[in-house]
């Protein structure tokens, strides 16, 4: 009896992988789209068919998708001039980085300097960690392949930086765009990492152009509008633009909306709504039709639809994930993370965006207003009195179910992981500028020593 049970049992198992294996390509591409990064990899190796099946780009792009928790469109414009086996590269490390990003205390595994002639304003990392955008105080804008010392191109004009305070790297319609913020002007660069890597100037935003504006303070970019937070005739206005002009040449849409939130940081959930967080709490308003004409000539005080105060308040300023809009045309599409010292705040808004949920968790970790916020993870450089600059990095409790409106959030954990790592020779130096890249665990930092000299870092931290 037990010899016919084992002949039994080893029958099912030959009929089970038969099955498997005669199943339609489309059924079983669909069926590994729900397979974790590491176990495609194994899949890989157990035969042909699954080895032919698993070269396919689509595939690749989905759970990179679902690793990432961005939408496809953002794993197109990082990924679409790989090649598959550079694909499923990047997708390895991807995974590494969510797993890696958790440990307690890291070691990094690789550490570049490079000096500067000249005196750098700010850098950026282009998302997938392998181009830095660069800013000289001279205003020259530069576009760098990671780890080489001539720049691949290079803004043939100089630019108006007074004022600069920071920039920003968006993703609409499948492409970098790049948002370089000044107190009185906003760029706004399509960065082009593909082909021919370029930097082409989108659109240019004056303050002096807006009637009554004294000062651009926060801005954000969502599908094809920008919203501004500005200083407006003694008070606060939300100005609204179009990126791209209508298609019929009638030119761009544009409309004010005066509100009272103070020192805000944007996002735009969708073409009717935007959120105004500051460190007291948040608001949501309703975008109104916006008007197509030359120059703004519609100023109406905003319509707030939700507000909700912050059960933790601290002083500093509050640093936000992302937007991720699903089509340009869409909505944002998963939870807002804001982080700031002391504190972090998860926001998740309903499917039509008009609800809220808020998780509010105190982080005594966090010393510093200068953080990288990502859609999964964020980085804080600080300098603390026993470690000198030490790298705080966080991960995000994960939404297993519910939108805090029909169906209670269930977050895991019910924490936020904390984590750091150190580099020894950084130790004396000040981090002016940092930005981080999810794909891979790489952090770009502008350095300067104490007599005031700058060094560009490249830190693989996993």
């Amino acid at each position: 009896m037990a010899s016919h049970r084992r002949i039994s049992l080893h029958s099912v198992q030959q009929l089970n992988a038969l099955s498997i294996l005669h199943l339609p390509s489309e059924t079983l591409l669909d069926i590994l789209r729900f397979v974790s990064i590491r176990d495609l990899f194994n899949c890989r190796t157990t035969c042909k068919t699954f080895h032919t099946i698993t070269d396919d780009r689509q595939l690749w792009y989905s759970v990179l998708s679902a690793t990432l928790s961005v939408p496809i469109r953002h794993i197109h414009a990082v990924a679409d001039a790989l090649t598959s086996a550079e694909l499923r590269r990047r997708a390895l490390r991807a995974s590494m980085m969510k797993d890696g990003w958790r440990r307690e205390q890291a070691t990094p595994l690789c550490v570049q300097t490079y000096p500067w002639n000249t005196r750098v304003q700010d850098i950026r990392l282009v998302p997938g960690g392998e181009w830095m955008v660069c800013l000289l105080d001279d205003g020259t804008l530069q576009l760098y392949k990671v780890g080489q010392n001539v720049p691949a191109f290079v803004v043939p004009f100089a630019l108006d930086i007074r004022g600069y305070t920071k920039n920003s790297i968006f993703i609409s319609e499948s492409e970098f765009q790049l948002l370089l913020h000044c107190n009185v002007k906003l760029y706004i660069y399509q960065v082009n990492i593909h082909h021919q890597p370029s930097l082409r100037l989108l659109s240019v935003l004056v303050a002096d152009d807006l009637a009554g504006v004294s000062a651009l303070r926060n801005a954000t970019i969502g599908g094809n509008l920008l919203g501004v937070d500005c200083y407006h005739d003694g008070g606060d206005l939300i100005y609204m633009k179009t990126l791209r002009a209508a298609p019929d040449g009638g030119g761009y849409s544009h409309v004010g909306m005066i509100h009272d939130s103070r020192d805000c940081v944007l996002h735009l959930l969708s073409p009717t709504r935007i959120l105004s967080c500051n460190t007291r709490g948040m608001s949501v308003f309703k975008i109104p039709p916006m008007r197509t004409t030359a120059q703004i000539n519609q100023i109406v005080t905003a319509d707030r639809v939700w507000h909700s105060s912050f059960s933790i308040v601290q002083p500093g300023t509050l640093q936000s994930s992302p937007g991720l809009w699903n089509r340009p045309d869409g909505q944002h599409d998963g939870p807002l993370v804001l982080l700031g010292p002391g504190v972090l705040h998860i926001i998740v808004p309903s499917l039509e965006v008009d609800n809220y949920e808020v998780r509010t968790f105190p982080m005594p970790q966090i010393l510093s207003s200068h953080i990288e916020v990502g859609v999964l993870h964020a980085l804080c450089p600080q300098r603390e009195p026993r470690h000198g600059l030490i790298f705080r990095m966080c991960t995000f409790p994960k939404i297993l179910k519910g939108d805090g409106v029909v169906e209670p959030l269930e977050l895991h954990p019910d924490h936020v992981v904390v984590g750091s790592f150190v580099v020894n020779e950084f130790a004396p130096l000040h981090a002016l500028s940092c930005s981080f890249d999810e794909w891979t665990g790489r952090v770009c930092l502008l350095l300067q020593d104490p007599n005031g000299r700058r060094r560009v870092a490249i830190v693989d931290v996993l």
